[in-house]
């Protein structure tokens, strides 16, 4: 549950003022109990050093266009800089065409520059950009802030 919140770090959810710390943490949270439950992901593979998780990636199938979805990554920031994050998106890689996709995308905010760089590192390429806006009707963000 700790590295899904690090892997918000740059979300749009962590920025945005109407939504509070606690929610940002509980929604992470629950993201990454719904992939490792099957809801959200159909594998969850991790990297481990020692018995301790440092670095997990949770891939969604879509059979309709053979192509898989990376939902969350994250590395623990004590153990980045080692290749973590390039073994972890090799296995996904690996794991996904094994399963007969024929490509592989992942969305991510552009204030996250490393993960931009890892992507591009492997091979991905941008394909789009857009923007994405939240609207806050008064009445909701007022319940919210309680």
């Amino acid at each position: 549950l700790r590295l899904g919140v690090i892997a918000g770090v740059y979300s749009r959810f962590r920025l945005d003022p109407h939504i509070t710390s606690k929610q940002f943490v509980d929604l992470y949270e629950t993201w990454v109990s719904r992939c490792v439950s099957g809801d959200l992901a159909d594998a969850v593979l991790v990297y481990r050093e020692a018995d301790e998780i440092v670095g997990f990636v949770a891939i969604q199938l879509d059979s309709a266009d053979s192509c898989a979805s990376i939902g969350l990554l994250a590395v623990d920031p004590a153990f980045r800089g080692k290749g973590i994050g390039k073994s972890l998106l090799s296995a996904a890689i690996n794991w996904s065409f094994s399963r007969r996709c024929t490509k592989i995308k992942v969305a991510t905010q552009a204030l996250n520059i490393s993960a931009l760089s890892l992507y591009q590192s492997v091979g991905f390429e941008r394909v789009k950009s857009f923007y994405e806006y939240h609207i806050w009707h008064k009445l909701f963000a007022a319940n919210t802030q309680q």
